[in-house]
């Protein structure tokens, strides 16, 4: 902060950076106007995934308050490896990039649900991001409020892109083809085979 005092943000370094991004986080966490309330440890991890998403996607607006025009180091606002919470936000990022959501729409759900609600319930807001965002199906049947959940969940629970992506043809976000494993008996002349093949579920 010294340093954006004198007008010298370029001379940010990269530990000053992150460090900067961690204490915008604890910040954010007191814009909360719900105050303190206990949590379990599943709904802490919720309300930390939507913090560390808004604080990100909001750096810029940190740093312009503190007089800096530029934010250093903005490859925090999308990876940060100094915090546990990393590959959970980058599992709801992944989310929005891959089914090409509206990136304002879904801060603005996430960010009004995390300062005004409750902390106990902020799954609820980052499921409100990705639906006001506009999450839909391929084939534009209804959403299921199930499936958008399960999305979520996936996300708290650091699934790899690979297995989001998987989960998205599954049940018809994106076009494409699921490979599945699939074990199968049969009886064949009165005799039981078991065969273990490989079924690809195509979507449209």
């Amino acid at each position: 902060m010294e340093k954006i005092g004198r007008g010298e943000s370029k001379g940010i370094t990269f530990d000053e950076a992150d460090a900067m991004t961690t204490f915008w986080h604890e910040i954010t966490h007191n814009r909360n106007i719900v105050g303190y309330i206990r949590k379990t440890d599943l709904q802490t991890k919720y309300m930390e995934l939507a913090n560390e998403f808004v604080a990100r996607k909001t750096l810029p607006e940190f740093y312009s308050k503190l007089g800096c025009r530029k934010t250093p180091f903005p490859e925090f606002m999308s990876n940060r490896d100094s915090t546990g919470y990393n590959k959970m936000v980058n599992a709801y990022n992944y989310v929005i990039n891959t089914l090409k959501l509206d990136n304002s729409k879904v801060l603005e759900a996430v960010k009004k649900h995390l300062f005004k609600e409750r902390y106990t319930i902020q799954k609820d807001g980052l499921v409100k991001g990705l639906i006001d965002g506009g999450l839909k199906k391929v084939n534009g049947t209804k959403l299921k409020t199930s499936d958008v959940n399960t999305l979520v969940t996936m996300c708290k629970d650091k699934y790899s892109n690979t297995e989001i992506n998987d989960w998205l043809k599954a049940h018809g976000f994106i076009a494409g083809a699921v490979i599945v494993s699939a074990k199968i008996n049969i009886i064949l002349r009165g005799v039981k085979f078991h065969i273990e093949s490989l079924i690809i579920i195509a979507f449209n």
